[in-house]
């Protein structure tokens, strides 16, 4: 699928991310990414900037991160293909309209389901993390 793919270049793990193949990552310094934990942290601290793609177990590890592109991702609930999708505070991916209730308002939706989903499932999507829509457009 590499040619299929905008990676983002140099990206490397700032902690063992062994666990966090096919999640959503995001940027810290330096091309590091790290696992998101809070999807509404304040001012974007956490937003994503792509998907993981390899499972590197250590700080310093090159990672492989999908930021444009169809790329396989950890589904975080039941999902509908074609559905938007928004990332989870376990970086996974859930439905999610274009408008949505303030609650979850600092979500994006950040791609869309190439396939119908169950919670834990690995499927294929579709991403663009350089240029998400708004998820709540009140």
């Amino acid at each position: 699928m590499s040619d299929q793919q905008i990676l983002l270049p140099g990206a490397h793990a700032t902690a063992d991310l062994s666990t966090g193949q096919y999640k959503g990552v995001y940027l810290t310094e330096d091309f590091g990414v790290s696992a998101i934990t809070d999807s509404n942290a304040a001012a974007f601290a956490q937003a994503g900037i792509g998907i993981l793609q390899n499972d590197p177990d250590a700080d310093g590890k090159a990672a492989e991160v999908v930021m444009v592109g169809i790329c396989r991702a950890e589904a975080g609930g039941t999902i509908a293909q074609g559905a938007y999708l928004v990332l989870n505070n376990a970086g996974e991916v859930i439905s999610g309209a274009l408008e949505a209730d303030k609650a979850s308002a600092d979500r994006g939706v950040i791609g869309r389901a190439l396939a119908d989903a169950a919670d834990g499932d690995i499927i294929d999507i579709a991403v663009n993390f350089i240029t998400p829509l708004p998820h709540d457009t009140e």
